[in-house]
Order: structure tokens, then C-alpha cells, then sequence
């Protein structure tokens, strides 16, 4: 389609260079008739094709008419004064070439057309890299006519002009291509772009309303080169050996409108900050390293931000050599500090190097500042599961008398201690200890966060008996009362979870402290999904979790719930049945008869499968007996018909495992029917 309305344009311009341009545009009947000859082209393209033959026609007075008529169409229903850039749109589509630029400025000298230069224009030009149409364009609109006319009768009548009426002259040039207005990408494009092919006509446009004198020097401000967000090391690499040869010094620490300057945005690049120590040492310029942007932060945070070690060694370097304390406790807006960025990075070498440097100039680290995340140091290592980088913290606090705060919480509620046993790191957990004890702190083992997880629930979580062991022996040691029912924000508790993982050690510690400290267990409870510790229990081909849980509720008289579902429609025969579990079905039709429990026996699960529906896929004939005695016993009438999912019966079942015996307990169940 592109191809056609490329084709259909041509065809247009070059019936419009055919006709009279004049005439066409008078005609306005004769405009539409020829519209309607080239449907596929849309009133701009129309209008485009109309200024290419005037320009390239040297038409004036045509290129005025279509930009009276058209313009003012373009016009309608946007705000007043928005001005639609036909020539800038004849650029982007790479329609204006250096001839039809020529023949634009042509008209324009002739004083026969209206022609501005636009700052979208200049944009488009500087974007493309097209050094050749600028200084066309810089060429022939330096200066105005009108002034040009009145310098030749000031020659003929002898008349001097002073250089503020040449320099206003040139400025009034300036703001016809709305230069001052460019952003700071636009400005540092243009100036890299003029610097790279050195036009020195346009760096000193760009230039020059941005030095100042000072001690009758010329001084000009890096930054008013620099983007917001890039040192452009090539672009003051150039910069530096124009002004060089045009006398003029940069200014090294002026800043933006956030308050940055050139060394701050250096400092992610170390030949940038090489290259301006370079530049300050050679013209006796004291750098400054610690001044501060909008965001409050300085050179060394944001060395340290980067994660950047050679050029925090630059820095500290300079500074030395310069007689200049670095403050490396600076904070920024975010509460961020050198320290603490060197422990998210998780770089050991680049945080002993700060300790280095501050026990070098009587400086004492900040340790225990929290970012506004409410994250400290400790706490970001204990996240990053770093021990090393955590003992060097202690190292250098125990050396500066400083208490870290081992139970500081984050803006979550995070501490140290569950960070830890998130990572299931037992030696980092036995370092803790060990400091809180020298330093006679006392761990906080059942504080939770903001999802109410505590120590004791993630070591069951991660299924740590080791852990578990530790944090016991911790709180005996120091006379705390863990927390043991309560529930974390899926409602699970540390025995539902060591049940989950099937894990006998881990239950027998949690009945044995619980018993010891006079803690009745919840054995009943549930967790979002319903689930509660029996049923986890049978699961398991493991009876021995499900006798512990009927020993404990037997001795502390609490009734267990055998026939409650969880949102599966599970329940512990069904499971202990599914599991193949013989003795843990025994356990339960036991322990139901000593408590008057009639067990669900035809429950199904969301697979439509049942107690003997699950014995006879587990070709397990004592089971079925088993399940069948137990109905006949208590007058449950047993599921025989009913399948499940795959469209299975018990007998259907026992039929595929050709099992005789299983065959014959099921008839003989029909004929009791």
C-alpha cells in the first residue's frame, strides 16, 4: 500500500509542476477536481506535494498562498498560536534536501516569503546528525536582512556600530531559532554534534548565553552541556580542547536545576572522573566532592550507589591529595548512606575499604540508619544471606563500641532473626547468639512481620530440625516462652507445618516443649485450605505423626476432628486409605470407637474417590476386609456403584488388578444389598 501512495504522490507532483502552481491554487475548484484524481493521498500529503513544486519552483508567491490557506486549515481546533511545521515535516520524511533548503533560503533573502526556522526543525536536523543542512541554514539567517541593509548605509554614510548592536543583532538571530529553549538532551546533542564536526559558528551559538566573567575571565558552565542523565565523555573530551583554544574555563561544580555537577554524573564511568581531575588539577580547581544534589546526594554515595571500587578509590585519592574529608555518612533523600549501599551490592572489599578510610580520618560509621524501607545494614545482610560481609559489621562495631541493633525491623516487620531462618542458615543463627549473648541483648523469637511469620514457624517451614533445635535450646537458655498455635497469614502454626513435611523429630520437639512449658497445642485448627495437623498426618505412609497427635489429644483430652474436610474434600480415612497407610487406618477406627466417632466412610474427594475405592486401586485386600468389617460393625452401608473421575468402581477396579479375593468380599457385600 505504501508503495502505491508513494507512486500516486509522485504522479501528483509532477501533473502540479506540469500545470500552473499559481492558477491551481487560485482555482479552488480545480484543487478539489485534482484531489479527487489521487484518492489514495490524504490532504497533507496533498499539501506537501504543493510545497514541493513551489520551493523547488522558486515559487514565493505560491509557497505564501499555501501557507495562508492550508495553515490556517491546520489551524482549526488547536489552541491559538500552535503552528503546524510543514518544513520540519518535509525534513522527517526526508523531502528537503540541500538543494530545496538552498532554494527555501533563497526565497527568504529575496524578502519574498515568511520562512522560520523552528526549534522542532533544528531538533530533527541536529537528531539525524546532518551537520551539512545546519550550517545551511546558520549560513543564511545569521543575520536579518533588514540589519545587512542598515550596516551598508551606515558604511556609505561612515557610521560606526558598536559591538552591542552587533551583539544584539546576533542574539535576536539566536532566538528566531528558539536555541534557549532547547532541553538539556536537546542542548548536549546539538553541542556534541557541532563539536564532532567542528562548526565552531554553531558551539559558539549554543555556547554563548551561558558564559559569564568572572576576575575578567571567560568561564562557561559544564553542566549547561550535559544531558540530565549521561556524562558524555566524548563531548567534554572536544569541549575541553575548544575552550581550551578559545580561552575559556570551564566551570567544574556548578549544578542543574536537581542540583547535579559534572563529577556527580561522573561517577558511574571512570574515565569521565579521570578526566575531570585531569581537567581540575591542570587549572588549579578544587573539585567538590561532598557538595550535594536535590536528592542530597553526593559524589561517594553515588560511587557507592554504582558499586563502582575504582572510582571510589579515585575519589578518596583526590581528596587526600587535596586535604578533603570525604563525608561518607551522607544520606541522601531516601535515607540511602555509602554503607548501606555497599552492603546491597554485596561487596565486601568496597565496604572494608570505607572502613579503611574512616578509621583512616577519625570517622565512625553510621550502622545501626535505616533507609526509609526501615532497612539497616545488618538487617540488608541478613536478606542477602551474606555471613561474611555481616561479620566484618560486628568486627568494626565490637572495634567502635557500637550496639548494632540485632533486632531492628525493617518497614515490613522483618528482623534479623527471621531473615536468618528464611535462609535456614544455622551458623549465621549461631553467630547471632553469640553476639546477642556478649552483648547482652536478648534475641526477639517470637516477634512477627507483617505476614505474622516468627522464627519458629519458618524453621518448620523450611523443614530445619536443626534450626528448630537451636531456637529451643535459645529460648530454655533464656527463659522465653516461644509461640507455638500462632498462626502466620495462611493460617498455618509450626505443628500443622511439621506435620506438612511428615517430619516425626520435629513434632516429638514441639509436643515435648509444649508439655514442658504448659502449652496446649491446637490440634484442630486449620489453615486457609482447611487443612489441619491430622490430616497432614495421613498423607503420610508414616503412622507414627498420626499415633503422636492421638497420644497427645488422649492425654490433654482433646477430641480430634476425623471426619472434617479440607477444600480438596480430603479427610484423614480417605487420606490414610489413599497413603496405603494400613496402621494409620487402624489408629483412626481405634481411636474413633474409644470416642464415639462414626467415621466417614463414602466421603469423596474432588477426584470423586472414597475410602474403598482408594483400597482396591492399592490392590490391598486387608484393607478392604478392614473397611468392610468397620461398616458392618457400625451400620454403614458402603459406596459400591459410584466412580470417580476416570469412571472406575471399586469392582471395576478389582476386576482390572485381577484380584480374586477383592472380587469376592465386593460380591458378597452385593448380595448382602
Amino acid at each position: 500500500m505504501e508503495n502505491k501512495i508513494e507512486e500516486e504522490f509522485n504522479k501528483f507532483y509532477e501533473l502540479v509542476k506540469k500545470e500552473n502552481l499559481s492558477k491551481i491554487i487560485a482555482n479552488t475548484r480545480k484543487l478539489k477536481s485534482l484531489q479527487l484524481e489521487f484518492p489514495l493521498l490524504d490532504e497533507e500529503q496533498v499539501q506537501i506535494g504543493l510545497y514541493l513544486v513551489a520551493i523547488d519552483d522558486k515559487d514565493s508567491k505560491s509557497f505564501n498562498s499555501i501557507t495562508k490557506n492550508y495553515l490556517k486549515e491546520k489551524r482549526k481546533g488547536k489552541e491559538e498560536g500552535s503552528d503546524s511545521d510543514i518544513i520540519d515535516t518535509l525534513y522527517k520524511r526526508k523531502l528537503l534536501d540541500k538543494k530545496r533548503l538552498k532554494n527555501l533560503f533563497f526565497m527568504v533573502l529575496k524578502s519574498d516569503i515568511q520562512f522560520k526556522v523552528t526549534l522542532s526543525l533544528f531538533n530533527s536536523i541536529v537528531e539525524n546528525n546532518d551537520i551539512e543542512s545546519l550550517k545551511i541554514i546558520l549560513k543564511n539567517i545569521y543575520f536579518d536582512n533588514t540589519f545587512i541593509v542598515s550596516m551598508l548605509f551606515a558604511f556609505k554614510l561612515k557610521k560606526a556600530f558598536s559591538n552591542l548592536q552587533l551583539t544584539n543583532c546576533i542574539q535576536k538571530e539566536i532566538n528566531k531559532i528558539g536555541l534557549k529553549q532547547l532541553n538539556r538532551k536537546e542542548r548536549s546533542q546539538a553541542i556534541a554534534l557541532a563539536l564532532e564536526n567542528k562548526y565552531e559558528d554553531l558551539i559558539q551559538l549554543l555556547i554563548a548565553d551561558d558564559i559569564f566573567i568572572k576576575e575578567e575571565e571567560k568561564y562557561y558552565p559544564l553542566t549547561a552541556a550535559l544531558s540530565e542523565k549521561k556524562f558524555d565523555v566524548k563531548l567534554v573530551r572536544s569541549l575541553i580542547q575548544y575552550t581550551n583554544k578559545n580561552h575559556i574555563f570551564l566551570e567544574m561544580n556548578s549544578t542543574n536545576e536537581k542540583g547535579v555537577y559534572p563529577l556527580l554524573l561522573a561517577c558511574d564511568d571512570v574515565e569521565a572522573v579521570n578526566l575531570l581531575i585531569e581537567y581540575a588539577n591542570k587549572n588549579n580547581i578544587l573539585l567538590d566532592l561532598n557538595k550535594k544534589s536535590k536528592n542530597e546526594n553526593n559524589t561517594i554515595i553515588w560511587a557507592y550507589y554504582e558499586n563502582n571500587i575504582k572510582i571510589v578509590k579515585q575519589l578518596m585519592e583526590y581528596a587526600d591529595e587535596n586535604n578533603v574529608i570525604l563525608d561518607i555518612n551522607q544520606k541522601n533523600k531516601w535515607n540511602e548512606y555509602s554503607v548501606l549501599y555497599a552492603c546491597y551490592h554485596d561487596n565486601y572489599e568496597i565496604l572494608q575499604l570505607l572502613m579503611e578510610y574512616a578509621e583512616k580520618n577519625n570517622i565512625v560509621l553510621q550502622l545501626n540508619e535505616k533507609d526509609e524501607e526501615g532497612t539497616s545494614p545488618l538487617l540488608l545482610n541478613c536478606c542477602n544471606n551474606n555471613m561474611e560481609i555481616i561479620q566484618l559489621l560486628m568486627e568494626y562495631a565490637n572495634k567502635n563500641n557500637i550496639i548494632l541493633e540485632v533486632n531492628g525491623k525493617d518497614v515490613n516487620e522483618n528482623n534479623p532473626l527471621i531473615r536468618i531462618c528464611y535462609h535456614n542458615n544455622i551458623e549465621l543463627a549461631r553467630l547471632f547468639i553469640d553476639y546477642a549473648d556478649k552483648n547482652n541483648i536478648l534475641l526477639a523469637l517470637n516477634e512477627k512481620n507483617k505476614n505474622k511469620i516468627y522464627p519458629l514457624n519458618l524453621a518448620c517451614h523450611r523443614n530445619s530440625i536443626e534450626m528448630v533445635r537451636l531456637l529451643l535450646h535459645y529460648a530454655n537458655k533464656n527463659n522465653i516462652i516461644l509461640e507455638l498455635n500462632e498462626k502466620e497469614v495462611n493460617g498455618n502454626f509450626p505443628l500443622l507445618v511439621a506435620c506438612y513435611h511428615e517430619n516425626v523429630e520435629m513434632v516429638e520437639l514441639i509436643i515435648e516443649y509444649a508439655n514442658k512449658h504448659h502449652i496446649l497445642l491446637t490440634l484442630n485448627e486449620t489453615n486457609k485450605w482447611n487443612n489441619y495437623s491430622l490430616i497432614y498426618a495421613c498423607y503420610s505412609s508414616n503412622s507414627n505423626i498420626v499415633q503422636l497427635l492421638i497420644d497427645y489429644a488422649t492425654e490433654n483430652n482433646i477430641l480430634l476432628h476425623l471426619n472434617e474436610r479440607d477444600d480438596e474434600k480430603v479427610y484423614p480415612l480417605l487420606l490414610a486409605c489413599s497413603s496405603n497407610n494400613m496402621t494409620s487406618v487402624h489408629l483412626l477406627m481405634d481411636y474413633a470407637k474409644q470416642n464415639h466417632i462414626l467415621l466417614e466412610m463414602n466421603g469423596k474427594d474432588r477426584n470423586g474417590t472414597y475410602p474403598l475405592l482408594y483400597a482396591c486401586y492399592n490392590n490391598n485386600t486387608a484393607m478392604v476386609k478392614l473397611l468392610i468389617e468397620y461398616a458392618a460393625e457400625n451400620n454403614i452401608t458402603l459406596e459400591l456403584n459410584e466412580k470417580d473421575t476416570k469412571d472406575n468402581n471399586p469392582m471395576s477396579v478389582a476386576n482390572n488388578n485381577s484380584n480374586t479375593e477383592i472380587i469376592q468380599l465386593l460380591m458378597n457385600l452385593y448380595q448382602l444389598k
